[in-house]
């Protein structure tokens, strides 16, 4: 098989491995009805591969080191694709807008959190 095949193979599996947990959270764990278990379960790859297109988007050909600003444009794009996953996942047929907000907050400051604490590690252990 060759690299391109089997590269995409293994993509095919991850996304629908990904799909396959997030149906099995949103139909056994959650109890959601069969239209959101769909939602979720579409989306879920989606969120995959919008990923792998802000970072293909944000790399450079140089690898020369980004300014300050593109770091900041991309932790927001980043952060706004997260949310938009997490309210998809929170989202119920009986959940108000509030409660939903708050759900995607919490997960986002938490995830925020730990990326700050690894950004600053790793900026310690580079040396910069």
């Amino acid at each position: 098989m060759p690299h391109d095949a089997q590269y995409a193979l293994r993509q095919y599996l991850v996304l629908s491995g990904f799909a396959g947990v997030c149906f099995v959270i949103s139909w056994l764990l959650a109890s959601d009805p069969a239209f959101l278990v769909v939602i979720k379960t579409i989306f879920a790859p989606i969120y995959l591969l919008a990923t792998t297109g802000l970072d293909t988007h944000f790399r450079r050909a140089d690898a020369a080191p980004w300014p300050r600003w593109q770091k900041v444009e991309y932790t927001i794009a980043r952060a706004a694709l997260f949310a938009a996953f997490i309210v998809i996942m929170c989202i119920g047929p009986d959940q108000s807008a509030g409660n939903v907000a708050k759900s995607a907050l919490t997960i986002a400051i938490a995830v925020g959190s730990v990326e700050v604490i690894f950004a600053l590690r790793n900026r310690h252990s580079t040396g910069a």
